[in-house]
């Protein structure tokens, strides 16, 4: 298997040999699942910097007091849930790829919730329909990388608190396979020049 790179700078994903990879995230766009109300440069921005954040608290490696104080209280929302549910964190923000599909993302988070080994995708805000979506796609990853997922949830981070909503296992069936559709449709895109 061919090794990953990724340039968080630029959100890229290229494999070993040159070849670039699409991101979940940039198939879901492509195709037309994602919406962003108002900007979306503000919004990738200000998820990126959480993500960020994040990952820098469960590192141990988070200065608070150079924290941007507009995330704060996202990053207390995510404290507040791992404290509430005891969630027994295994990974987090891996780049990973699929070598059969071709595509590349970074699921958020993933670890053990009553028992369960399940993935965690964080948003800021409420739902959209897409995110089922997303987060299969990052299940999928998970499972062709190893690690055998069995539940999903979308975790919603919002002043200081937090909404933690599972996907069952029907809409993320669904979800893979609208996913994979999406992917299908932007490669045959690409080879023809559409």
């Amino acid at each position: 298997m061919l090794e990953l790179r990724f340039d968080p700078e630029t959100h890229t994903y290229s494999l070993s040999n040159g070849q670039i990879l699409p991101s979940v995230t940039q198939i879901l766009q492509a195709e037309g699942l994602i919406n962003y109300q108002g900007n979306n440069e503000w919004h990738m921005k200000r998820g990126k910097y959480l993500h960020q954040a994040i990952k820098l608290h469960l590192e141990d490696n988070l200065d608070r007091d150079n924290l941007d104080p507009q995330l704060e209280p996202f990053l207390q929302g995510f404290e507040k849930f791992l404290k509430d549910t005891g969630f027994k964190v295994e990974g987090f923000e891996r780049p990973m790829y699929h070598n059969l599909h071709k595509f590349a993302g970074t699921p958020d988070l993933w670890g053990y919730l009553n028992g369960s080994m399940t993935v965690i995708d964080c948003k800021i805000g409420s739902f959209a329909p897409w995110h089922p979506i997303q987060l299969a796609a990052y299940m999928e990853l998970l499972r062709v990388s190893g690690i055998i997922i069995l539940s999903g949830m979308n975790l919603y981070l919002n002043n200081g608190k937090y909404n933690l909503k599972p996907v069952n296992a029907r809409e993320l069936q669904k979800g893979l396979s609208v996913f994979l559709s999406a992917l299908t449709l932007q490669q045959w895109k690409k080879e023809n020049y559409v």
